[in-house]
């Protein structure tokens, strides 16, 4: 009967962790939904200061975190650190030891009453230079498992690549934020009417551009990360958050 028991919970687990191979980009959502999100998501907030999160990106990381118990968060774009905040909030719930590091090249629009939170470490600096923020002694520091979230549309990829070759341990998960195509379609047609036309189109097209890149480099990887459909794929809705195939585990 065990035997029975731990050949089915092995299958559950191959249908759960997936190639991006065999991942579609597109939604089980229909584009109307994804306007409605995006026109407004900004009304979300945590302890009434602006986060911008979608209802399943909300329940979907949270339930990561109560699953895997990370003991490091570190967040790319800090924004207004409500994000950083709520993600204490949660790993405060079910992890003793643990930090959350929020990392932005500007803090101005971070919100005063996160910045002296002893739970969250923010640091300033560059995407492009992530071997700064993150040298040698810095890494040391990093217990595990981690929750890696890239939040800041800047140098994914190269993120990606300093992490596998320097930190990521196998368990360790990673988050792409704002992969969902139809969510920043809707939200250039919201841009467009502060923003002028380049600035919208260059914003979409960076934005756009992040599921090809990261498809790209999980083909590269092969099996050593997968999606994972729990979290991707929320209540049985192929990829209903903002981040379509984009909540990977390393193997």
């Amino acid at each position: 009967m065990l035997s029975l028991l731990n050949g089915a919970t092995n299958q559950k687990e191959k249908k759960r962790f997936v190639s991006i191979n065999n991942r579609i980009i597109k939604s089980d959502l229909d584009e109307s939904f994804w306007h409605s999100i995006a026109a407004n998501s900004c009304d979300t907030s945590w302890k009434n200061i602006p986060m911008q999160k979608s209802p399943f990106q909300i329940v979907t990381t949270q339930n990561l975190i109560q699953e895997l118990k990370p003991k490091t968060i570190i967040e790319f774009g800090s924004f207004k650190g409500a994000s950083a905040l709520w993600l204490a909030d949660i790993q405060s719930l079910s992890v003793e030891e643990r930090k959350v590091i929020s990392i932005d090249i500007d803090f101005d629009n971070i919100d005063s009453s996160v910045k002296f939170d002893d739970r969250i470490e923010f640091l300033q600096g560059d995407s492009n230079k992530v071997e700064e923020i993150f040298p040698g002694e810095k890494i040391s520091e990093i217990i595990h498992p981690l929750l890696l979230i890239e939040d800041a549309h800047i140098n994914t990829t190269g993120i990606l690549d300093y992490f596998h070759n320097n930190i990521f341990k196998t368990g360790d998960y990673f988050i792409v934020e704002d992969t969902n195509i139809d969510y920043n379609n809707a939200c250039y047609d919201i841009w467009r009417k502060t923003l002028e036309e380049k600035a919208c189109i260059e914003k979409l097209e960076n934005l756009n551009n992040k599921i090809v890149k990261l498809t790209n480099w999980l083909r590269e990887k092969k099996d050593l990360y997968l999606v994972d459909t729990k979290y991707v794929d929320p209540f049985g809705i192929t990829n209903a958050s903002k981040n379509w195939n984009s909540v990977i585990r390393k193997f």
